[in-house]
C-alpha cells in the first residue's frame, strides 16, 4: 500500500526524516531535502573546498571526520591545535602523527596517501577530474547507496559546469547547490508537501504538524486589491505620527486575511482528500488547550475541542540531552598502492607542495594587479595568505615577499606605462580557441601596438645572474606567449608584441621569435 506523509512546509519534516532512517523505514522524498543539506553533499563539498584551498582548516577537519577517513574527536583536536602548519602538512609530520591514536595514524596516513597524487597533479588535469579521482581513491563510490551515487554525480556535474564557465569557487558552487534538491529512491512511503500532492491518491495519508502556525507576516508598506472591473484600491501603512491604521488599510488587511483563511481551508481539503482508506491527523495544543492561530488544526478545532479538553494536563517532558551525532566511517579502509614513476616520465608535471603553494601565491599577486591594489593593508595580505594555506609561522615571511613584489612594481619606471588606464585595456581577458579557453593577464593597445603581458612571480635561482634568469624565463614561456599571439592575431589587426613582467626583478622581458 502507498503511504504519504503530507506537510504544509518542508521544515515540518526536519525531525521526521531522521526518525524514519533510525528505524530503517525506506522513504521517497519529493523535493524535500535541499541538496546542500544532504550529508553526502556536505562531505563532497568539504573535499572540494579542501582541494581548492589548502588553508581551509575547517574543510580539512571535515574531510578527516567524514566516513571515508573517520578520525575521532580526540585525534581531530590534536591536528586542530597546531597552527604552525596547515592540516595537509601535518599528515606527513611524524611528530604530529605520533600524537594520534594508532587507529588515527592509520586513517590520517590513508587520507594523505589518497590525496597526494591529486595535489601533485594540480594544473595538469581539470579540477573536476582531480576531484573524481580523489573520490575513487578514498573509496567513496564503493560505500554509496544508489541515491547517494546520484547525488555524487549531480555534485560533480555542478563542479564541472562551474569550471567550464571559468567560475570555479566556493561561493559559485554553494549558489548552484541552493537551487537543487536531493534525488531520492522510489519507496512506498512518500514525503511531500500538500501542494505537491495535488492530483495524487494514497491508501494512507499521515498529516503531522497540524498545530504549527503559519509564519507571521509583517505589515506591508502598501496593501492593494485589484477588482473584477480592473480597478485598483491602494492603502499605505500608517505613518509614525498616526496612532491607528487608516480605514482603507484596515479593510484591505481584513480582505487579505479572509483570502488566506480560505486558502488554508482549501489546502486542508486537498490534503485530507488524498486518502483512499486511512487518514491520520496529528496536531498539538498548548497547556491551556489553545491552538496556534493560522494553523490547519485551528480549522478543525470546532470538531475536536471536546477531545482536547478531556486530555489531562501534560507532564513536563524530560529534558533531552544534546549528544554529538554518532561517528560514521568505513569499517575497512583500502589505501591505494603508490604508482612508481615509469622510466622516461617527466617530472615537470609532478607538483610538490612547495610548487603548489608558489602557484597559489602567484595567483594572489595577479589578483592584486587585477584589482589595482598596490597598497593592501597587512591584515588584508595576512587573510589572503591564510586562505591559500600559508603556515602561521611563515605568514610574516611571505607577507614581506608580497609587499616586496608590489613595491617593486610601484617603483618600476615602467609602472605608469604598464598599468595606465586605457580604453583598450583588458584584465584577465578570456578567449576561446579550438574549444580551449585562454586567459591573458593584461593586454592593451599602445601606439597602435597590441601588447600581451603575462605576469610571473618567479625569482632568480641561487647564483643565477639577471641575464641567465631572463633567458630562462624566455625559454620557459615563449611557447605559451606565441600561442596567445597567434590566437589574438585572428581577433586584432594590430601588430602584436608579447612580454613577461617579473616584479621580483622589476623587469619587462619581451618575447620575440
Amino acid at each position: 500500500s502507498k503511504i504519504a506523509i503530507l506537510v504544509r512546509s518542508r521544515t515540518h519534516l526536519v525531525e521526521i526524516t531522521p526518525l524514519l532512517k533510525q528505524h530503517n523505514i525506506e522513504f521517497e522524498s519529493l523535493k524535500i531535502t535541499p541538496l546542500k543539506d544532504h550529508l553526502i553533499t556536505r562531505d563532497l563539498f568539504s573535499l572540494a573546498r579542501a582541494l581548492m584551498h589548502l588553508g581551509d582548516k575547517l574543510a580539512w577537519l571535515s574531510v578527516l571526520r567524514s566516513p571515508w577517513c573517520g578520525l575521532t574527536l580526540d585525534d581531530l583536536l590534536v591536528l586542530s591545535a597546531d597552527d604552525s602548519q596547515i592540516i595537509y602538512a601535518q599528515l606527513t609530520n611524524e611528530k604530529t602523527l605520533a600524537k594520534l591514536s594508532q587507529d588515527g595514524q592509520k586513517r590520517a596516513q590513508h587520507l594523505q596517501a589518497c590525496l597526494q597524487a591529486i595535489l601533485d597533479n594540480q594544473g595538469r588535469f581539470n579540477f573536476v577530474e582531480l576531484l573524481t579521482f580523489a573520490i575513487d581513491q578514498l573509496g567513496i563510490s564503493r560505500s554509496l547507496s544508489q541515491a547517494d551515487t546520484l547525488i555524487k554525480d549531480q555534485f560533480l556535474s555542478i563542479v564541472n559546469t562551474c569550471e567550464q564557465q571559468q567560475s570555479l569557487d566556493v561561493e559559485t558552487i554553494k549558489a548552484a547547490l541552493d537551487e537543487l534538491y536531493a534525488p531520492s529512491e522510489t519507496a512506498s512511503v512518500k514525503l511531500m508537501t500538500i501542494h505537491q500532492s495535488k492530483g495524487l491518491e494514497f491508501d494512507t495519508v499521515i498529516m503531522p504538524g497540524l498545530g504549527r502556525g503559519a509564519r507571521n507576516d509583517d505589515s506591508p508598506m502598501m496593501h492593494m486589491k485589484e477588482f473584477a472591473d480592473q480597478s485598483l484600491l491602494l492603502a499605505p501603512i500608517k505613518s509614525s505620527l498616526d496612532t491607528n491604521e487608516g480605514q482603507t488599510y484596515t479593510y484591505l488587511k481584513f480582505i487579505e486575511a479572509q483570502q488566506n483563511k480560505f486558502e488554508t481551508m482549501r489546502l486542508l481539503y486537498v490534503a485530507m482528500t488524498r486518502a483512499k482508506q486511512q487518514l491520520h491527523l496529528l496536531g498539538h495544543v498548548n497547556q491551556n488547550h489553545q491552538v496556534a492561530k493560522k494553523s490547519l488544526l485551528a480549522l478543525l478545532m470546532p470538531f475536536y475541542q471536546n477531545v482536547f479538553d478531556q486530555i489531562p494536563a501534560s507532564q513536563v517532558p524530560a529534558e533531552t540531552s544534546n549528544q554529538a551525532p554518532p561517528l560514521q566511517r568505513l569499517k575497512q579502509i583500502i589505501t591505494p598502492s603508490v604508482k612508481e614513476q615509469e622510466s622516461g616520465e617527466t617530472l615537470e608535471y609532478q607538483q610538490n607542495f612547495e610548487r603548489l603553494f608558489k602557484s597559489l601565491l602567484g595567483t594572489l599577486i595577479h589578483q592584486y594587479y587585477e584589482q589595482g591594489l598596490f597598497d593592501p593593508s597587512t591584515d588584508n595580505i595576512k587573510a589572503r595568505l591564510l586562505e591559500i594555506g600559508t603556515p602561521i609561522n611563515e605568514i610574516d615571511q611571505w607577507q614581506v615577499f608580497v609587499l616586496k613584489l608590489l613595491n617593486n612594481t610601484k617603483g618600476d619606471p615602467q609602472f605608469e606605462w604598464l598599468f595606465k588606464d586605457r580604453s583598450s585595456t583588458l584584465v584577465e581577458a578570456e578567449f576561446v580557441t579550438d574549444n580551449r579557453i585562454i586567459a591573458i593577464d593584461r593586454l592593451f593597445i599602445d601606439n597602435d601596438i597590441l601588447w600581451i603581458i603575462d605576469f610571473k612571480t618567479a625569482e632568480p635561482l641561487a647564483d643565477e645572474s639577471l641575464d641567465q634568469f631572463i633567458h630562462r624565463q624566455q625559454s620557459q614561456h615563449a611557447k605559451q606567449l606565441f600561442f596567445y599571439q597567434e590566437t589574438l592575431s585572428k581577433v586584432y589587426n594590430n601588430p602584436i608584441k608579447c612580454a613577461l613582467y617579473c616584479p621580483a626583478v622589476s623587469q619587462l622581458i619581451q618575447i620575440t621569435h
